[in-house]
């Protein structure tokens, strides 16, 4: 092949493979597939062992050991994000029905003071409010973009996860998630 041909054919190459993947992610939109539910490979598999300070000074971090013994709801969250907004009062509600479980949040890359106002606002559905600035433990949750919540067993095990807001139509799963592991 000659240098003309390959500056022909490579860009085309690589079109057809942008093209194929929109496509693809089209078909499964318009078949039922709900893209919201991007699996995990931290799903059945123990939570990363994180520790982190507390957003309000006086209240208790998180250790490794905070997951043992309590179903935990972890939700990574920050005062900038819109959907964050839009999924609070039914994080409010998880928290009210939920009063045996831990509601853990993680202000994700935010300012601490931004943080509690927005809290502060809304309301705060959490028993442990958590805060990385730096965003690091995102990583160590493989999480993909905010809002994103976990359900995490007695054991330490992630049994949930959701990505993106959560909706009216997505309390019904959770529930039942948390009843059956409490």
């Amino acid at each position: 092949m000659t240098i003309r041909y390959m500056i022909i054919i490579i860009p085309l190459c690589i079109a057809a493979m942008i093209l194929g993947f929109f496509v693809t992610r089209l078909y499964n939109i318009n078949h039922g597939q709900d893209i919201t539910k991007i699996s995990s490979a931290l799903l059945e598999q123990p939570a990363p062992m994180i520790t982190l300070p507390p957003l309000y000074d006086g209240e208790i971090g998180f250790t490794p050991e905070s997951y043992q013994g309590k179903v935990t709801f972890l939700n990574f969250f920050a005062s900038w994000c819109v959907p964050c907004r839009a999924e609070h009062p039914y994080l409010e509600k998880i928290s009210k029905n939920h009063d045996s479980i831990q509601m853990v949040g993680l202000a994700w890359r935010d300012k601490r003071n931004n943080t509690k106002e927005f809290l502060k606002e809304l309301g705060n559905p959490f028993d442990i409010t958590l805060y990385n600035e730096s965003g690091d433990v995102f990583i160590h949750f493989g999480t993909l973009g905010i809002p994103e919540s976990f359900i995490i067993d007695k054991d330490g095990i992630i049994r949930y996860k959701k990505t993106g807001p959560i909706t009216p139509a997505d309390l019904e799963e959770i529930n039942k998630i948390i009843k059956q592991l409490l």
